[in-house]
């Protein structure tokens, strides 16, 4: 039973060092046509299988976009571009950005 166990620790710890969060956020809201856009920095050997997957994006602590992706633009990295009109200054806006082999990385910027 321990070696079971061992086992599975071992594994659980194999499959998680290959995870990785993106090392990257860049973000920037235009508004004059009132998009967010972003960029990421996520370097993978096959941007197929090893890829941002979630994409979660919050206005003032509300999840107002969620985007499941099934791969990632190049092996560096990737960019989206969502339009969101009606912000104001001082709105918070925050990006998480969710690695499909483990790893999560958050940045938030407010408006001016």
């Amino acid at each position: 039973m321990k070696h079971l166990l061992m086992i599975v620790a071992l594994l659980a710890l194999a499959i998680g060092i290959h995870g990785h969060a993106a090392s990257d956020i860049q973000a920037s809201y235009k508004a004059a046509t009132q998009t967010l856009e972003l960029g990421f920095d996520h370097d993978v050997k096959n941007p197929q299988n090893h890829f941002i997957q979630s994409i979660e994006i919050r206005l003032n602590g509300t999840m107002i976009i969620s985007q499941v992706a099934s791969a990632q633009d190049t092996a560096s990295g990737g960019q989206y571009i969502y339009k969101i009109p009606n912000l104001k200054k001082n709105d918070k806006i925050e990006i998480t950005l969710i690695c499909n082999k483990g790893g999560k990385k958050t940045a938030s910027m407010i408006l001016k």
